[in-house]
């Protein structure tokens, strides 16, 4: 079925006013870590995010974007996406909390290296809250992809908009009163729990049928489906923490915080990739499933343009408004490094670009293909920063991010040019033949 331009364009916006929304929330979260606190704080919070957040998404296995493509007579029904979201999320905080209190330099403060203090005190705290949290937006998504299919997406997007709200007045009011990150996270986790109870649950539970469906061999056939997307989103997870990781290690928290300050800044432009994306996902997989290709080709053209402009808008940006932008933003501090920031912004606009991409292949089925890309990306950053951080800091570890994200956006769309390709060479013998 293919959705009118109208209704299209309607979704597009009430995902785009959810992300955004929740975006500038998240967003508000950092200006608060930032003016009320130190940039150690800052670090400390997002180090924590850095360590929880590729868990959740590689055990996530993209169940969502599964959900939303499912095909019409599918075997799997909404209860076997419900119980193998909640087992596999509910090991990823067992793998979170287990590292946290067994890893002894997440507990002591102390390095292992010759470099500064890599995470200070009381990170493992942070890290238990933050799983928490993680475990409940994961039960939170799964709703949301039950959701997409059907594109109510405006209920998501009233979801994250008071997801967003809630769990930042929590986090700052946390903060503000006892200066303690360990505390600010459990507001997060807190805020994620109101909304999963009484909004998402209660918009979800209609037309879910059975909710628990705990069927060994269908559950089973639905992981080998669907893991190459839980490998492919943890590695996209583990590219955004990577630097994160060698900066901590190298140059301590103050770095980890300045560089995730100027990364955010960029977030604003995936908000708005996501939520088109997310909008035409379903649409773009119905369009995939036609005789003629033409009106896929020209929907995920528009989106790959728009992705370009975005780019080149925000490093024109970065280059003539960043040092106000960020002084601003922060406080004086986090205004120093506008030719850092400038690269950043690139790479995120070569990113946007390769999100549109990396939606065409989900909307084309094409699950296994994406983990030799992201492998390799991460394997070019993982170098990229083990040679360019320790000697140049944060311009080493934005150089390094821009040089994954080269890799991406060029696997990316030779992945979708071979599956149009096969697709259009394949309907064409079927022709003939007919």
């Amino acid at each position: 079925m293919r959705a009118s331009g109208g209704s299209l364009r309607l979704t597009m916006l009430w995902t785009l006013a959810g992300n955004l929304v929740f975006a500038v929330t998240q967003w508000g979260v950092l200006v608060a870590l930032a003016r009320l606190g130190s940039a150690a704080d800052l670090g400390r919070y997002t180090l924590g995010l850095a360590i929880t957040t590729p868990v959740f998404l590689l055990l996530s296995l993209q169940l969502r974007g599964a959900q939303a493509t499912e095909p019409e007579g599918s075997v799997y029904r909404f209860g076997h996406y419900f119980t193998l979201r909640i087992v596999l999320s509910l090991a990823a905080l067992l793998i979170c909390v287990l590292y946290a209190f067994t890893s002894g330099v997440f507990t002591n403060g102390t390095s292992t290296g010759s470099g500064p203090s890599t995470v200070g005190p009381a990170l493992a705290p942070v890290v238990v809250w933050l799983g928490l949290a993680k475990l409940f937006d994961s039960v939170s998504d799964v709703c949301y992809g039950h959701l997409q299919a059907r594109q109510q997406l405006r209920d998501v997007s009233q979801s994250l908009i008071a997801r967003g709200i809630l769990s930042a007045l929590l986090l700052g009011v946390a903060f503000a009163l006892t200066r303690q990150v360990a505390w600010a996270a459990a507001g997060t986790a807190l805020g994620y729990l109101v909304v999963l109870a009484l909004f998402d649950i209660p918009r979800t539970s209609r037309g879910t049928g059975q909710w628990w469906l705990p069927e060994r061999s269908v559950l089973l056939r639905l992981t080998r489906l669907t893991w190459p997307l839980g490998v492919a989103v943890g590695l996209i997870a583990l590219n955004a923490s990577l630097p994160r990781y060698f900066l901590g290690q190298e140059h301590g928290l103050d770095s980890v915080g300045l560089f995730t300050a100027m990364s955010y800044v960029t977030v604003a432009g995936s908000m708005v990739i996501t939520a088109l994306g997310q909008a035409a996902t379903t649409p773009l997989a119905r369009l995939a499933e036609g005789v003629d290709l033409g009106p896929f080709r020209a929907l995920l053209g528009r989106l790959l343009l728009f992705g370009t402009g975005l780019g080149l808008l925000g490093v024109g940006g970065a280059a003539l408004l960043g040092r106000p932008l960020l002084g601003g933003l922060y406080g004086a501090g986090y205004a120093q490094d506008v030719p850092v920031f400038t690269l950043l912004m690139g790479a995120a606009g070569l990113s946007y670009v390769a999100s549109f991409a990396g939606f065409g292949m989900t909307a084309l089925r094409q699950f296994r293909a994406q983990i030799p890309l992201f492998t390799v990306t991460s394997g070019v950053l993982l170098v990229a920063c083990w040679l360019l951080v320790p000697a140049s800091g944060l311009m080493g570890a934005a150089w390094a991010t821009l040089l994954s994200a080269v890799v991406q956006l060029l696997g990316s769309l030779w992945i979708v040019w071979l599956e149009l390709r096969r697709r259009t060479a394949g309907r064409a013998s079927a022709q003939v033949a007919g």
